[in-house]
């Protein structure tokens, strides 16, 4: 069976209901949902697509982005030009970036486009690679103990190079100490194989 990861927390697509009121007069102004803001509260819907399916053939893979054109047409009620999506997945089985581009109007006809390029890791992928560390023998314990606090590294990813060309997926984490001399270092967890390297060059 296919291995979806946790898609990205929904976008909050819309504007709560806003109640204004002046005297005894009140207005309501609630937005309009539209076909773009509605794909972006949901865009795993595009992991539906019978060509990401093939695309990704079982894959273990995560939807790592997803943008929309908003330039592309008005989106209004009654505009007829659909606007554009872009859905990036990384396909963790065999190292590579699919990106799936289409229309709101129809999610499940999309372009499958394949890239060597590594996309910005998600909120999830970090969280992932923080909850391995909290196992490392290195610096679990004290990041359990709350005695290290993990945040995002810059750069994000640490580019290392396999023979064949691909790029392991890793993660970069910045791991703070504030009672220590030393109140800075960095670890890189293998989103692939789990693998761990500490202070990487």
């Amino acid at each position: 069976p296919r291995q979806s990861l946790t898609p990205p927390r929904p976008i909050e697509a819309t504007m709560p209901t806003r109640v204004l009121r002046v005297d005894d007069i009140e207005v309501r102004v609630s937005p309009v949902e539209t076909p773009a803001n509605a794909l972006q509260a949901s865009p795993q819907r595009v992991l539906e697509a019978a060509a990401v399916r093939d695309a990704l053939s079982g894959a273990r893979h995560r939807l790592v982005a997803f943008d929309t054109d908003d330039t592309a047409g008005t989106d209004e009620p009654g505009d007829s030009t659909p606007a554009p999506f872009r859905a990036t997945v990384y396909d963790y089985d065999n190292r590579r970036t699919v990106i799936a581009a289409g229309t709101v109007g129809d999610p499940t006809a999309v372009e499958i486009l394949e890239s060597g390029q590594q996309p910005p890791p998600d909120e999830d992928e970090l969280a992932e690679a923080v909850e391995r560390l909290r196992t490392d023998e290195q610096v679990g314990a004290d990041l359990r103990a709350g005695r290290i606090l993990a945040y995002q590294a810059m750069p994000a990813l640490l580019n290392t190079t396999r023979p064949d060309g691909t790029v392991e997926r890793t993660v970069n984490v910045g791991l703070f100490t504030p009672d220590d001399d030393i109140k800075h270092r960095f670890a890189a967890v293998n989103l692939v194989t789990g693998a761990v390297e500490h202070a990487p060059a």
